[in-house]
């Protein structure tokens, strides 16, 4: 399954900004402000990554289709 060269430019963009945004939720010092837990963090990454996977599914497989 061969991909157009702009859906691989988007999929890793969105994977770019999905990495960005888990070290964003567990690294920052404004994430440790929050007085979250360990376990509590990483759910929070969990939840981040999965809100970017649903992004970047759509950066995929819809946005293409406006550039045709």
């Amino acid at each position: 399954m061969s991909f157009p060269p702009r859906v691989i430019v988007a999929m890793i963009v969105a994977a770019v900004l999905a990495g960005l945004a888990v070290v964003a939720a567990t690294r920052l010092p404004y994430g440790r402000d929050l007085s979250l837990t360990r376990p509590q963090r990483r759910h929070l990454a969990a939840v981040v990554a999965a809100v970017f996977a649903l992004l970047s599914a759509w950066i995929v497989y819809v946005l293409p289709a406006y550039w045709d």
